[in-house]
């Protein structure tokens, strides 16, 4: 029984590695320079989120709008996220 044990851990351990290995994220957007233009022109660019602002969306905007001078981001926390609204409105 302890071998059938060791053989399987060892069986799901190696299942576990090939897939971290074989998964890759999707690459990245490309950032279009025409799109970049068109927000410095705008002037900002709102970003609606349902992340951590001290935590998270404080920095992002700050790396944004050091990579992207003339293009402030508007970030708006809501407390509610679109997936939510969809199944609220369905269920109404």
């Amino acid at each position: 029984m302890m071998r059938f044990l060791q053989a399987f851990l060892r069986a799901a351990a190696t299942v576990v590695i090939v897939a971290a290995v074989a998964i890759r994220p999707a690459p990245a957007q490309t950032i279009d320079a025409n799109l970049i233009e068109a927000a410095k022109k705008e002037g900002e660019v709102v970003w609606y989120t349902t992340l951590v602002v001290t935590q998270i969306v404080r920095p992002l905007v700050q790396a944004f709008e050091k990579k992207y001078p003339g293009a402030y981001l508007l970030a708006f926390r809501v407390i509610i996220s679109i997936f939510e609204l969809v199944a609220i409105g369905g269920a109404a």
